[in-house]
């Protein structure tokens, strides 16, 4: 929300953009056009939410949004800003309105991991992350969650860079030598109830990932004899213990 306040009589206007806090003079001691500067900056920012509007690659976001939008060239004398890695994931996702929605949602997912994972690095300049901070970050998924999973982010991590690189932030992405995961199967591997309980505890998971955990809970013998032994004296149908039995032969030989 960007608001304004007044100095020595000139009118200043104040806003937050991308995690940064910016703060540029109206260069004017109207009330009346200060406001008016105002209801047009609040319009700026709220287009750049939608995607109906982008910062120009160089051009100070500060000076772009304080204009309304009609600076479209770098001030003079200014140089190349190279963005916090917070700062650059905010950017990144501002301009995917041209993606299907669930991809920009699984994105957002993606690098919230991603950013969970870099903790303090996420307020340093993007130019110092390297490829050893994403393969850690990348480990370190892989120890609670399915190799097709982390491949899926290890993707949005290079499109991320690659994006960074496009927009002149950065001269060489740290993701291009990433080495890459190999996805075991559709589903996450197999696991009793106990480990998937472990693995939950750790927290870190969104709730489709949960899910898919379950879905992939492996019974033990008791548990199979208990489940059948419940469909038998619930079923409605005499034939219905044979099937639930048949569906749980098939994910047994599935695991071995």
């Amino acid at each position: 929300m960007a608001s304004i306040a007044i100095k020595n009589g000139a009118y200043h206007v104040r806003f937050l953009f991308a995690g940064r806090h910016f703060r540029r003079s109206l260069h004017t001691r109207d009330p009346r056009q200060a406001e008016v500067l105002l209801f047009a900056i609040r319009a700026t920012l709220g287009r750049i939410e939608l995607g109906q509007l982008v910062v120009p690659i160089g051009v100070d976001p500060g000076d772009f949004i304080a204009s309304a939008g009609m600076r479209t060239t770098p001030a003079t004398n200014s140089t190349p800003r190279v963005p916090l890695l917070r700062t650059l994931i905010d950017e990144f996702h501002a301009t995917r309105f041209t993606v299907a929605r669930s991809t920009a949602y699984t994105e957002r997912i993606h690098l919230k991991h991603f950013a969970t994972g870099l903790g303090t690095k996420l307020d340093q300049p993007s130019d110092q992350i390297t490829q050893r901070d994403l393969d850690r970050h990348l480990f370190s998924r892989s120890r609670s969650v399915a190799a097709d999973t982390v491949a899926k982010e290890r993707a949005t991590i290079l499109q991320l860079f690659r994006w960074a690189v496009e927009q002149g932030y950065l001269a060489l992405s740290p993701a291009l030598k990433l080495a890459k995961v190999k996805g075991a199967a559709d589903r996450a591997p197999f696991r009793t109830q106990a480990e998937i309980q472990a693995v939950i505890a750790r927290g870190g998971l969104e709730d489709a990932e949960v899910e898919g955990l379950w879905r992939s809970l492996y019974l033990s013998p008791d548990e199979v004899a208990e489940l059948l032994q419940l469909v038998t004296n619930r079923a409605s149908q005499d034939f219905a213990p044979l099937l639930h039995g048949r569906s749980v032969f098939q994910d047994t030989q599935k695991t071995k």
